[in-house]
């Protein structure tokens, strides 16, 4: 009798030990896969500065590498910022007229940036230059020339030309 209660009580108290052992493990589990799971929901939102800790074991090893890769990623935008400020004071600053034209699709010949000095010599303002269309300066003798200029210069290949425009009166 002893030993048939004893036999009940583990076959009913082990299953009960074995699940609650279980859901230990499950809560663990899924505790660190939550944690890393809100930090790359962080991350995606842009918020760099955001750290994983208190992982343990392959968790943490994996909580460390994205917080070394979103310290990574900060330094290169940062990186990136200090390199467009750097262009974009060349650019405006530049005593000589500069277009930047676009390359591909249905515009190519599109102005999509101009700085001061090429409007000043167009007799334009920046924002009246973007958007045209670099043969819309040319004059009728240089315009034909264009989509052939264009077409060279997009294969790679340096091109020597003296090219006449129009200003804007």
């Amino acid at each position: 009798a002893k030993t048939k209660r004893l036999m009940t009580v583990l076959v009913i108290a082990g299953p009960a030990l074995g699940l609650v052992i279980a859901l230990f493990f499950i809560r663990d589990f899924t505790g660190s896969v939550e944690a890393l799971l809100d930090a790359t929901r962080k991350l995606k939102t842009g918020d760099l500065e955001y750290k994983i800790e208190g992982l343990e074991d392959e968790f943490g090893e994996l909580g460390e590498s994205i917080n070394e890769m979103a310290l990574s990623l900060m330094e290169m935008f940062r990186t990136l910022e200090e390199n467009q400020k750097r262009y974009r004071m060349l650019f405006e600053s530049a005593g000589d007229g500069i277009f930047m034209l676009e390359a591909e699709g249905e515009n190519v010949g599109r102005i999509v940036s101009a700085n001061r000095a090429a409007a000043v010599m167009h007799g334009y303002s920046v924002e009246e230059l973007v958007g045209m269309q670099i043969q819309d300066l040319d004059t009728p003798e240089s315009a034909t020339g264009s989509p052939e200029r264009i077409r060279r210069i997009l294969s790679g290949e340096w091109i020597d030309a003296e090219i006449s425009h129009r200003k804007k009166d």
